[in-house]
């Protein structure tokens, strides 16, 4: 448990302070993040924010309360931010991707991609081909 000097000094941006709350609450908060988003790494990155946040917002504690409830508020939030900001990006395996004809397709061995760049008609329409090299 944080003691009263601790929460003082969590409140002020005490480095030990604020290293007692990780340590006293960061499975809490990992806890919640992880709830909220269903994925390990997603709540490890919510976990960093909520106490970074948290520590940006110290001053606005009030220490005759609850760090726990603050904290896990702070992680709540922090991974509902996290979760919207996944939501806006698509998504899709990358099995399903590879049906995408749009998608380049490699040579079926690496000697058929070198003769494919050695072929001189190759290189010189080329567009990575160095001039020096014609």
């Amino acid at each position: 448990m944080v003691v009263q000097g601790d929460l003082a000094g969590f409140r002020d941006g005490d480095p030990d302070a604020v290293r007692a709350a990780y340590r006293e609450y960061g499975r809490m908060v990992f806890a919640v993040a992880h709830k909220v988003l269903g994925d390990r790494g997603l709540a490890e990155e919510a976990t960093q924010q909520a106490f970074v946040q948290a520590w940006r917002s110290a001053r606005s504690f009030d220490p005759t309360r609850e760090l726990g409830p603050w904290l896990a508020t702070i992680a709540r939030r922090v991974a509902i931010d996290v979760h919207r900001r996944e939501a806006r990006r698509a998504h899709q395996p990358i099995d399903e991707v590879t049906s995408d004809p749009a998608l380049v397709t490699l040579p079926e061995s690496a000697e058929a991609a070198y003769e494919a760049w050695a072929s001189p008609r190759a290189r010189s329409h080329s567009a990575w081909a160095c001039p020096w090299a014609r």
